[in-house]
């Protein structure tokens, strides 16, 4: 169903692009965008060490 990718794949990256993009300072902004890819890093490091990647 073309609806739940839309939902689970593509709304949230939608979501979160104009959530960095309506905050105030450019800090606010590096700092979610920093957090967002060390959560994605940490993923890849324990996924990667159980073999599942």
């Amino acid at each position: 169903m073309p609806f739940l990718i839309f939902i689970f794949g593509y709304l949230w990256f939608f979501v979160f692009a104009f959530w960095v993009h309506d905050m105030k300072t450019m800090r606010q902004k590096l700092l979610t965008v920093v957090t967002i890819w060390a959560v994605d890093i940490i993923a890849l490091i324990v996924f990667i060490s159980l073999r599942w990647i």
